[in-house]
């Protein structure tokens, strides 16, 4: 929803968004899911296809248009602070980085909705749009590893970015070996002036291995950063040695699914909560498994209160099966049947929910119990989210409690047909209160 709003089913200033990443959000009627059109956060942003620029100055602008090239906003989006942020993308037809403009918009300031601050910058030698960035209370953060690839089948509208791209091969060595690859951790300074678009420059760290994030969990500041941002990340990556073999191979980014169609997973590059932390003015950047014995999981997430602050609980999706799931064995690649909850200080995997056999769990949202850091600690949350049945073809929605999601579902809402098995899904209410609502009269 872009409107703050309060409980009243009739607050006809709200919208929904669908975010896709290969364009600009879609409006939506919350109440319909009618159309409304592209939203261009106050003509800001430019509807067309693909989201690319020429990047010359002064006439980049006139062929950009022309060409008919737009915008793309990432489907992930950002909430600290009382603001919702949206990181908008273009790739630089000519030097392969990405263009990136990011808005604030304030949800809490009077009024239908505010943009808090404009802020252009680009990401340098990226190669393809981040596909999740985190942020703290003075940066937006994106990691990413050199790539780079033959953007004209893009261009031509053919071919997704992704399949365009490769991890650029390592230089070669003096020795004669292969020098291997590093990613880049790209710290965007926030502003708060809404005077118009303002360009900031990104620091930029590089840390001693490659990785490729899928997605982030949290990230906060350290002490220290006057010089160098002092920051650490959480989120799932692929490893330093996986992508390293496929810049060594020129495989693409996105890869061949032919084998995941026919149900075989072995070729999935594992994802694991990964310790990212720039050093500072006195430490080297170092880089570390989170939970080293959990194996493959995906869309994590913290409690949003906790958000660009030091927290310690992150909730995952990962493959469940009685059999292993009470052993120490690490989760392996398949899709996802359980929901688990991480603790970062003691490096371990301290709950978990299975889903059942032929049932599948997708993305899922933390909703905080309240507003307040303070009130009932990280843990206060409960986790909503779609399971899918594959016995009956019908999907439902779960509601768990955060601190013990073992006990199962508080609430199902059994659905008559099913939702496809998508990627992702995300909520956020506006309201004095979270509520769900429900026909019978229940909350």
């Amino acid at each position: 929803t872009s409107s703050p709003g309060d409980d009243d089913d009739d607050d006809d200033d709200s919208v929904l968004l669908a975010l896709s990443e290969v364009g600009l959000p879609q409006r939506l009627d919350p109440n319909t899911l009618s159309p409304l059109g592209a939203e261009t956060f106050d003509e800001r942003l430019v509807d067309g296809a693909p989201a690319a620029t020429i990047g010359i100055p002064i006439l980049g602008p006139v062929l950009d248009s022309a060409l008919g090239f737009g915008d793309a906003v990432c489907a992930h989006y950002r909430i600290i602070d009382g603001r919702i942020a949206f990181a908008s993308m273009r790739q630089d037809a000519i030097t392969s980085d990405t263009c990136l403009r990011m808005f604030e918009i304030d949800v809490r300031a009077p009024g239908r909705r505010r943009i808090a601050s404009d802020v252009s910058s680009v990401l340098h030698g990226t190669g393809f749009p981040p596909h999740d960035w985190v942020m703290t209370p003075n940066y937006a953060v994106f990691v990413a590893t050199p790539a780079g690839g033959d953007l004209t089948p893009f261009l031509l509208g053919k071919k997704g970015p992704a399949e365009c791209i490769s991890f650029r091969r390592a230089d070669t060595a003096t020795d004669g070996e292969s020098s291997r690859l590093r990613a880049t951790v790209h710290f965007v300074p926030r502003v708060s002036t809404t005077d118009g678009t303002v360009k900031r420059d990104a620091l930029r760290v590089e840390l001693p291995v490659a990785l490729h994030p899928v997605h982030f969990a949290n990230a906060w500041e350290n002490e220290g950063h006057e010089n160098t941002p002092s920051v650490e990340i959480y989120a799932t990556c692929w490893s330093d040695e996986r992508v390293n073999r496929m810049a060594a191979t020129g495989e693409s980014l996105l890869g061949s699914w032919a084998k995941v169609k026919g149900g075989d997973f072995d070729g999935i590059a594992v994802q694991r909560v990964m310790r990212i932390r720039t050093g500072g003015t006195e430490s080297e950047p170092t880089v570390e498994e989170a939970i080293p014995s959990l194996g493959h999981v995906d869309y994590v997430k913290g409690n949003p209160n906790f958000a660009g602050r030091q927290s310690t609980r992150i909730w995952g999706a990962i493959a469940g099966d009685p059999e292993w799931a009470v052993t120490d064995e690490p989760a392996p690649v398949a899709p996802p049947q359980a929901f688990c909850r991480l603790d970062l200080s003691s490096k371990r995997k301290v709950d978990e929910w299975y889903a059942g056999p032929r049932k599948f769990v997708d993305d899922f949202v933390i909703i905080p119990k309240s507003r307040e850091e303070e009130d009932g600690g990280e843990d206060h949350v409960w986790l909503l989210a779609p399971v899918f049945d594959a016995e009956t073809k019908t999907s439902s929605f779960v509601l768990l409690q955060g601190d013990n999601l073992s006990a199962g579902p508080i609430f199902e809402a059994r659905l008559n047909s099913h939702i496809p098995w998508g990627l992702h899904g995300s909520w956020y209410g506006l309201s004095s209160q979270h509520r769900i609502k429900l026909k019978n009269g229940m909350s």
